[in-house]
C-alpha cells in the first residue's frame, strides 16, 4: 500500500511575506549566559544529504592589510588578487573530559567581507543583530585595543556598512565540546573517503566549532587533507559521509547526486505506532529561518519527496527507514514531523512549545506565526545552559549547581549512552583518552576574555545525538553501509 501525501492548502500563505528580524541585544551580565542560536549551530547541517554545490574559496586567516593599502577588491574578483592562506590547525590541540572531546582555548581572527543583509547596517547593528553576546561596552573595548577593524581601520559601532567593506575580528575563541569518539573510516582510496559519522561533531567549521568538527580532526588524527564535501549531515546526526578526495571525484558524484542517480537509506526512529506499507510525503519545504536552520512545510517551499517504511516497533516507537529522493535541509525531520510520527529525540520538530499542541501534525501549528514560532523556538533554546558567570552570589550559585546535577542525573542519559555504545566502544577510544589528556600549561587564559572568568558547562550525553542515521549511500558503481545503531533494533526498549 503507498500511501501519497500531496500538498494542500497551507496556511502559511496568509503570512508570505512577512519576515521576521530579531533585533535584541542579549547582555553579557546576566546571571547564567545562555546559548545562542547562532554560537551552536545545531541545525545548520542537512537532515539528509543537500548536495554542496562548488563555490568560490574562502579562508578563515585574516590577510595582511596595513593602514597604507588600499581597500580590498570587490568580493567577485578577491580570490584572483588577495591570497588568503588556511589558518594553521595547530594552533590549539584536543584534550579528554568526561567522555567529551574539548579544545584548549587560542587566539583566532574572524574575516568577512560585508554581506548582502549588512549593507547599510551600522557596525553595531551587526553585532547586535547576528552575534549578540557582545555588547556595545565590549565592542567599544575590541575597538579601542584593535581587535575589531573595517578594511585594516579601527572605525566607530556607527560605522555604516558598504559593499566590498571587508571586517575583521580577533578573539579569543573558546569552541563547544564534542562527544569523545573516533571517526570510524569505512573505505578510503586516493579518489574516495567514506566514513561513519559519530553524532554531536559538525561536518565542518561553524559557530563554536572549528578543530572540534568532522574535516579538521580527520586532519589532524589521520592526517587526510584537501577534501571535498559532497554532502552534509546534521551535527546531531550519524552515520555514512561520502567525501572526495580528488576534483574529477567530486564532480562525477555530484553529477551522480544532480541526475538523482544515487540511492540513500536513512533509519529514524520515531513516536508511535508508523503505518504500514510504503508512506511517501512529497510536501514542498521552505526553510523558515536561514540563520537558525529551521524549516516548515508550505507551498511556498521546493519541492521534496520522501519515502518510509516501518521496519520494527516496540510497542511505544518504530524504526523506520526513510528514502529521501530530494535532498532538502532537514528533510526527513520535517516530513515525519508533518505526518505526526516525529523522531522520539528531536527536540527540534518534536516539540509542542515551538509548533503547537499538535506539533506541527498535517501543518496545524495552532495558528501560530512564523514570528511566534522563532520566539518560541529561541526561548526554548534559551534554557540551555551554556556559561555560569563565577561572580554569582552564592544563592544563585546554588540553583546553577542544583541545574548541572539534574542534567547530569537525567535519566535520559543512561539510555544515550546505551545508544552512542557504537560509537563509544571503538577500540581507539582509550587511545584517545590516554593521548588527549589534560594538560594545564596548554590551557591559555586572556584577562579580557569573558568566557575565561565564566564556567563552561558541558553537554550532557542525551543532548548530543538524535535517531537519525545514514544507514546505506549507494552510486553507479558504489555502495556503501554502515553498522545498523542499536536504537534501530527491534531490542531496543529504552525509549
Amino acid at each position: 500500500m503507498i500511501i501519497n501525501h500531496s500538498c494542500h492548502q497551507s496556511p502559511w500563505n496568509l503570512i508570505k511575506y512577512f519576515i521576521f528580524r530579531r533585533n535584541n541585544i542579549a547582555s553579557m551580565n546576566t546571571t547564567v549566559k545562555r546559548k545562542t542560536l547562532e554560537d551552536c549551530d545545531d541545525n545548520n547541517g542537512d537532515g539528509v544529504d543537500t548536495e554542496i554545490v562548488p563555490k568560490e574559496p574562502t579562508s578563515e586567516i585574516q590577510p595582511k592589510i596595513d593602514n597604507h593599502q588600499q581597500r580590498p577588491v570587490s568580493k567577485k574578483s578577491r580570490t584572483a588578487k588577495i591570497d588568503l592562506p588556511k589558518e594553521s590547525l595547530d594552533v590549539s590541540n584536543y584534550y579528554i573530559e568526561n567522555g567529551n572531546r574539548k579544545v584548549y582555548p587560542y587566539y583566532y581572527t574572524y574575516h568577512s567581507y560585508c554581506k548582502g543583509r549588512w549593507l547599510g547596517k551600522t557596525l553595531g547593528d551587526l553585532f547586535a543583530d547576528e552575534f549578540r553576546r557582545l555588547t556595545p561596552e565590549i565592542l567599544t573595548k575590541k575597538i579601542e585595543k584593535g581587535l575589531l577593524k573595517v578594511n585594516g581601520q579601527p572605525v566607530s559601532l556607527d560605522y555604516q556598512l558598504k559593499d566590498n567593506d571587508f571586517i575583521t575580528h580577533r578573539i579569543h575563541r573558546h569552541e563547544f565540546p564534542v562527544l569523545a569518539a573516533p571517526i570510524p573510516i569505512i573505505h578510503s582510496d586516493e579518489q574516495l573517503l567514506v566514513i561513519d559519522k559519530p553524532p554531536s561533531l559538525p561536518v565542518h567549521a561553524c559557530g563554536k566549532f572549528r578543530l572540534n568538527s568532522i574535516i579538521s580532526v580527520l586532519e589532524k588524527e589521520n592526517k587526510i587533507q584537501d577534501l571535498h564535501l559532497l554532502h552534509r549531515l546534521d551535527r546531531l546526526t550519524s552515520g555514512i559521509m561520502i567525501i572526495a578526495r580528488t576534483k574529477a571525484c567530486a564532480q562525477k558524484l555530484h553529477e551522480q547526486m544532480r541526475n538523482r542517480e544515487m540511492h540513500k537509506e536513512y533509519l529514524c526512529r520515531v513516536e508511535g505506532y508508523f503505518p504500514d506499507g510504503t508512506i511517501e510525503c512529497d510536501q514542498p519545504i521552505e526553510t523558515l529561518d536561514h540563520k537558525i536552520g529551521i524549516c516548515i512545510v508550505s507551498t511556498n517551499g521546493k519541492p521534496s519527496q520522501t519515502k518510509f517504511q516501518r521496519l520494527n516497533y516496540n510497542g511505544k516507537s518504530s524504526t523506520v527507514l526513510a528514502q529521501p529522493l530530494t535532498g532538502r535541509m532537514h528533510q526527513i525531520r520535517v516530513h515525519l514531523q508533518y505526518l505526526g510520527y516525529p523522531i522520539v529525540n528531536d527536540n527540534f520538530y518534536n516539540n509542542t512549545v515551538v509548533f503547537g499542541r499538535k506539533k506541527g501534525c498535517q501543518g496545524d501549528m495552532d495558528g501560530k506565526t512564523r514570528e511566534q514560532i522563532l520566539q518560541d523556538l529561541e526561548s526554548e533554546h534559551s534554557k540551555s545552559i551554556y556559561y555560569v558567570d563565577n561572580d554569582d552570589n552564592q544563592s544563585e550559585d546554588q540553583n546553577q549547581q542544583q541545574q548541572k546535577q539534574d542534567r547530569i542525573n537525567d535519566e535520559r542519559n543512561k539510555y544515550a549512552l546505551k545508544a552512542l555504545e557504537h560509537y563509544t566502544s571503538q577500540p581507539i577510544w582509550n587511545d584517545l583518552k590516554i593521548n588527549y589528556q589534560f594538560d594545564a600549561e596548554k590551557y591559555i587564559k586572556d584577562p579580557d576574555c569573558n568566557e575565561c572568568r565564566n564556567e563552561m558547562i558541558d553537554p550532557v550525553a542525551y543532548e548530543q545525538l538524535i535517531y537519525l542515521h545514514a544507514l546505506k549511500y549507494q552510486g553507479k558503481d558504489w555502495s556503501f553501509e554502515t553498522q545498523i545503531p542499536v536504537w534501530a533494533k527491534d531490542t531496543w526498549t529504552y525509549d
